[in-house]
């Protein structure tokens, strides 16, 4: 979020990679403080899990739509 702030419009590609590499610098520095930083790493692996398991549960269920169905 912070990197999307301050690069603004993210539509091309060396922008969204400039947002990403800002937004992982911050995460970095932060990490480096003595108790924010295992709170955080913690928080960091809770979220990447939840959203790993969101995009699979998201590609299951597309995958079962798109499924043909037999003629009758």
């Amino acid at each position: 979020m912070a990197g999307m702030v301050a690069v603004g419009d993210i539509g091309s590609w060396p922008r969204a990679f400039a947002a990403a590499a800002l937004g992982l610098a911050a995460i970095v520095l932060v990490a480096q403080i003595r108790f924010v930083g295992p709170l955080l790493r913690v928080l960091i692996v809770l979220l990447g899990a939840g959203a790993l398991t969101l995009a699979m549960w998201h590609g299951l269920r597309s995958g079962r739509r798109q499924r043909p169905r037999p003629a009758a």
